[in-house]
């Protein structure tokens, strides 16, 4: 379990103005969305959330880009005011902490280190999207596939003898990375085939791709 010192350490190091208390921790169950409360961000601690995003779109849109440990949640709508009706589902059970909007500002504001801390973590965030589509568009759904888990791995920092889990479904990760579900299976399969993965029980497990391992429930 993480502490709320990681996040001190990866985020808030230097900002002596808040401690624990200013904080209020919840949990989102699996597959729970999380509203955003405008009065708040969060932080996210423990657990992967997908951003699912509802503005200007008839349907539910799933955005490729996922978020981890210490990850914001609600910064970004802060400076993109027409972002606010984002809304995140949890692909696993998820520890976020939420911190007041106005304690937040009031921080950026008298801390300089702090503010360019934050918009220094948005430039990256919106650059990893971008960049991220830009890689889809030229890559076969194998290889977007491939693709995705191995940034996972990379974004996760995973030690080798660690799992975790993907997506909890095709359909997950078909709506991630822009093909159909039928496109997906068949990606997993032609992998497993090519003895990239292994399907056991129902998982598959990725054992070769930078020598780490990671499993995806089907």
């Amino acid at each position: 379990m993480l502490s709320i010192n990681h996040l001190f350490n990866e985020f808030f190091y230097g900002v002596t103005e808040i401690d624990e208390s200013s904080f209020t921790p919840f949990n989102i169950g699996r597959n729970d969305n999380l509203l955003i409360d405008e009065g708040f961000v969060y932080f996210l601690l423990e657990g992967t959330i997908a951003e699912y995003r509802h503005a200007h779109h008839q349907h539910q849109v799933i955005n490729v880009y996922r978020m981890h440990h210490f990850d914001q949640i609600g910064v970004y709508e802060l400076f993109y005011p027409s972002q606010n009706k984002i809304s995140y589902k949890a692909i696993t059970e998820c520890l976020v902490y939420a911190l007041a909007k106005d304690l937040f500002m009031e921080l950026m504001q008298k801390n300089h280190e702090f503010h360019q801390r934050v918009l220094i973590n948005l430039i990256n965030r919106q650059s990893f999207i971008a960049q991220h589509y830009i890689d889809l568009i030229s890559l076969s759904v194998k290889e977007r596939v491939k693709h995705f888990i191995s940034f996972t791995i990379d974004s996760r920092y995973l030690e080798q003898h660690e799992q975790f889990v993907v997506a909890d479904s095709h359909q997950v990760m078909a709506d991630t990375l822009g093909c159909n579900i039928r496109s997906v299976h068949r990606a997993l399969k032609s992998l497993a085939k090519e003895n990239t993965i292994d399907i056991v029980n129902g998982k598959v497990t990725i054992s070769k791709i930078q020598h780490q391992k990671c499993a995806v429930a089907l």
